[in-house]
């Protein structure tokens, strides 16, 4: 018996219906006849708008980076603009510019009154408001520069762009001996900080931090989340980790806003360095995504070593969406760590498992009001685990 017929006896039948019908509708003569039938049209339309989607996404990218590089959404803040202002303040021809600014209207990002004068619509207002967002919008032309040949990406074995962008992803031991201050140190760590504000809302909303009292944050930063996390919940103490040349960065934003005396600096490598102990909660935000599973699985069990009994662990980072809320997201943190080097975008369980296998009990998955910005997990280090305690 085939693979195949070994599958099709576990499918059942509704799933066996459903691909034999979309393998039909997908026919030119079953086009034709679903186009023609109102009760079969709006899956055509609906199935073309998605086509037609995916296929100029990156139109619609190049026009989100237009907007910013041309600060239009800046010129419109002030005050609404008609299209010959416009044309004259950006130093961009009338033609192509009414391109751009009926694209930005069709996508929200702009709106046109009956005088003609352009102003933000809503979406424009949000990427206006939120710089963390233009950020990565104007970092994402590297992403683009990668995959402008896919073929090519998919079965490249150096770094690209993105690799290069990400030093610690790339070269491990150069972003260990980069100095204080170093330029590419400096650049990412901005950009990481600039873009977390959306997933220190979610961490801070859906955990209960109350519950402890010193927290160690792996992979800090320039500090942002210690900071904001010190600000509410004044009674933590809180320890931070991460790369010398960013450790120090971390360390300037505690002291600014007079954080220094509850905090501990501690500059090293997850990979190569001891952790430092005395915390009953570790955090992970935005950190395992970055690494292979078996960089991961080390980083877990020496975050075991460090934990008391009864500590907890919490890992905070975009993971995979349940079918159905994917379709955008997944696609791009796929790419985008891939791009990096060795990330990978993992599910929920995916993160459970490996938890398990460091020794961590009682996992659980904590919910977030915006899966699409984080999604937390966390478990408990509970006793001893034979399996490497020795090691």
């Amino acid at each position: 018996m085939s693979s195949t017929d070994t599958w099709s006896e576990q499918e059942g039948w509704l799933a066996r219906f459903v691909r034999v019908f979309e393998r039909r509708m997908a026919q030119p003569q079953s086009y034709q006849w679903a186009r023609s039938r109102w009760y079969t049209r709006w899956l055509v339309q609906r199935r073309t708008r998605q086509l037609f989607g995916w296929m100029s996404g990156f139109v619609q990218s190049q026009v989100l980076l237009a907007c910013i590089r041309l600060r239009l959404l800046e010129e419109l803040a002030e005050r609404p603009q008609s299209l010959a202002t416009l044309s004259l303040r950006l130093h961009v021809p009338s033609h192509p510019l009414s391109c751009l600014l009926d694209s930005a209207q069709a996508m929200g990002l702009l709106r046109c009154g009956p005088t003609g004068l352009y102003r933000l619509g809503p979406a424009g207002h949000v990427l206006h408001e939120q710089p963390g967002i233009t950020a990565m919008i104007e970092h994402n032309h590297l992403l683009y520069l990668d995959m402008q040949d896919p073929e090519a990406f998919l079965r490249r074995s150096e770094p690209g762009q993105m690799g290069q962008y990400w030093t610690y992803a790339s070269d491990s031991r150069a972003a260990r001996e980069a100095a204080p201050g170093a330029p590419d140190m400096t650049r990412y760590s901005g950009l990481m900080d600039a873009s977390q504000g959306f997933v220190i809302t979610e961490i801070l909303d859906a955990f209960p931090f109350q519950d402890h009292h010193t927290v160690l944050d792996i992979g800090c930063g320039k500090g942002r989340f210690m900071a904001a996390l010190a600000q509410r919940h004044p009674h933590l103490q809180l320890q931070l980790f991460d790369l010398p040349a960013v450790v120090d960065l971390a360390r300037q934003r505690l002291d600014d806003a007079s954080l220094s005396p509850r905090a501990q600096c501690v500059a090293g490598s997850f990979i190569s360095d001891p952790l430092p102990g005395g915390a009953d909660l570790v955090t992970l935000v935005r950190v395992l995504h970055d690494h292979d599973d078996a960089t991961v699985l080390a980083l877990l069990q020496k975050v075991w070593h460090i934990l008391p009994s009864g500590g907890r662990i919490l890992v905070a980072e975009p993971m995979r969406l349940p079918q159905g809320e994917a379709e955008v997201v997944d696609p791009y943190f796929h790419f985008y760590l891939l791009a990096m080097g060795e990330g990978r975008l993992r599910s929920p369980s995916d993160i459970a498992r490996l938890l398990t296998a460091s020794g961590f009990s009682g996992v659980e998955t904590v919910p977030t009001a915006m899966p699409i910005h984080a999604q937390l997990v966390t478990a408990q280090k509970i006793g001893v685990n034979p399996s490497f305690r020795d090691k």
